[in-house]
């Protein structure tokens, strides 16, 4: 795995593989960036929940974003993020921050606003969606800002309150959820 563009354009990512972790494969990962607007990258405050190896984050380091916050819950994970991210921050800051996600959003994170959220949770499980209420019931989410959730089941919860562009690669959709004027 290796990141796809920007100033570490081919730059090597460890790979952190468990039973609730996989990464997201280079090919879906480049899909993500090519629907994603540049501009929207390019000085971005970003959070990569449930971040795995922290390739999502990573891309966008490499594509000019501002800020990055990687959490996960699981040590080896946020040890792999460290070693995938650490060498990137030249040109970026971030915060990498292991601790369970529900915590994260409801009291670490309060007051901070994203331009761009990734959500790779488990598969199989709700988490995503309960993420996704969270940061909209916090305010997280900037104005033009954008949700890229990926999960192995189709998405309708809430869908009032996003417009949803959905894709889907084998087992994979994405989900690209931007709020939708009030």
């Amino acid at each position: 795995m290796q990141i796809i563009s920007g100033a570490f354009r081919g730059r090597k990512l460890i790979v952190h593989k468990t039973d609730s972790t996989r990464p997201t494969r280079c090919t879906v990962r480049e899909s993500v960036f090519n629907i994603l607007d540049r501009h929207k990258i390019r000085n971005a405050n970003v959070l990569d929940l449930f971040a795995g190896t922290g390739a999502y984050g990573a891309e966008t380091i490499s594509r000019g974003a501002k800020h990055v916050v990687f959490v996960d819950s699981d040590a080896s994970a946020v040890d792999v993020v460290r070693k995938n991210v650490l060498p990137l921050l030249k040109s970026a800051t971030s915060e990498i921050l292991q601790d369970d996600w529900e915590r994260v959003l409801k009291e670490r994170l309060i007051g901070k606003k994203f331009d761009i959220v990734f959500l790779d949770p488990p598969y199989s499980t709700d988490l995503g969606e309960k993420a996704i209420d969270l940061l909209y019931e916090h305010g997280m989410i900037n104005n033009g800002g954008v949700i890229v959730y990926e999960t192995d089941k189709e998405y309708s919860q809430k869908v009032d309150r996003f417009s949803v562009k959905q894709k889907k690669y084998g087992r994979a959709y994405l989900y690209f959820l931007a709020l939708k004027d009030n």
